[in-house]
């Protein structure tokens, strides 16, 4: 899975979290796991999936406990 992102402009957030993503392999289907300090994962995984343009079941959100 290759993702490509062009930002153009600017956009200041409310707050900056801190993350981590990374691009897996798992039974032959490429994921994108994503840890967050989120209380609401899966509507983290649609706006990930909407913004990138990917299937919602190619992003998994992993809260931070």
């Amino acid at each position: 899975m290759k993702i490509h992102l062009i930002a153009i402009g600017e956009r200041m957030p409310a707050w900056v979290e801190a993350g981590y993503a990374e691009v897996l392999v798992e039974n032959g289907h490429e994921r994108l796991r994503v840890f967050a300090c989120t209380q609401t994962p899966v509507m983290d995984q649609e706006e990930v999936a909407r913004v990138l343009q990917l299937p919602k079941e190619a992003v998994h959100i992993v809260p931070s406990e």
